[in-house]
Formats: C-alpha cells, structure tokens, sequence
C-alpha cells in the first residue's frame, strides 16, 4: 500500500481502534469534475447511503458515520483516489504556516468548542509529508453530522486563511 492509503488507514483507525483493514486495489483516478460522485457511487456499491451535498463540492452520509462507512470510504478512496495535481502547490515555508495555523488557532478553538485533538507530529515531519503528513485537528472531530459540522466549521475554519 501507498502512504496515502496508510494515512487514510490511520484516520478510520482514529475513529474505529479494531476495525479491520481490507486489501484494496488502485482503479483509477477520476477526472476532477466527476470525483464526488465517483466516489458517492462507490460507496453505494459498498452498501452506504451517500449523496452528493448540495453545492456538489463533498459528500454526506444519509445514516451517520460508523464504521462500516469508515471503511468503505476508506476502500473508496484508495480505489478511487483524487489526483494528486490538484493539491494546492505550497512552499516549505507555507506549509509550516499551515501547522502553525493548526497548532496554535484550529486545535485551541475545537478544544474550546469541546473536542479531544489527537496530538500533531513535529513541525518538520509535517512540512516534510506534506500532503501526506496525516494529522489535521479535524480528523479528531466526529464530522458526521453536516449540520452541526457547519456551525463547528464557522466557529474553527478548517483552512488556513492564508
């Protein structure tokens, strides 16, 4: 497996310590546009309940996040993983923004808003992994509930303001 797929390991693992971690194989890569519903049809034909959100620019899931939906968003994602061109190009110098903005702005303002932040690598292995570094506050956040996912995102910007 690829680093991408062992991080994305990672993060159901956060969420579900004994899950158990399917062989998943590499299909193909989809065009930009059609990437959300790829992946919305993948995990249908996993046998959960998505749909597209309404802006179509992500996804939810019709009965909460569990570890079935875990994995098979996981499997979905290592089928169908997004193209690595559409990465936002940072320099070294601003991906360290990025940790610091993580570090000393998202993870305060979630802890206030009550959630328990899974502890950042060092400074350098992020900027040295980057995009791959596999440590976001958010990760640590039950975001499966859009709702409450929005309001929680008005109150901690997810993404650097930079």
């Amino acid at each position: 497996m690829d680093l991408a797929a062992d991080i994305a390991w990672e993060k159901v693992l956060v969420r579900f310590p004994d899950a158990t971690r399917p062989d998943v194989h590499y299909i193909r890569t989809p065009e930009h546009d059609a990437y959300m519903a790829t992946i919305v049809d993948c995990l249908s034909d996993e046998g959960v309940e998505a749909a597209l959100a309404e802006n179509g620019g992500g996804y939810e899931f019709l009965n909460g996040y569990t570890e079935q939906v875990a994995v098979a968003e996981y499997i979905c994602n290592v089928m169908y993983p997004i193209d690595p061109s559409l990465y936002p190009i940072a320099t070294k110098d601003q991906i360290g923004q990025i940790y610091d903005y993580f570090v000393t702005g998202l993870t305060p303002c979630l802890e206030r808003e009550g959630h328990e932040i899974d502890a950042p690598p060092s400074r350098q292995y992020f900027v040295d992994n980057w995009p791959h570094a596999g440590w976001n506050p958010y990760f640590s956040v039950d975001t499966s509930d859009p709702d409450r996912t929005t309001i929680l995102e008005e109150k901690c910007p997810p993404v650097w303001p930079g």
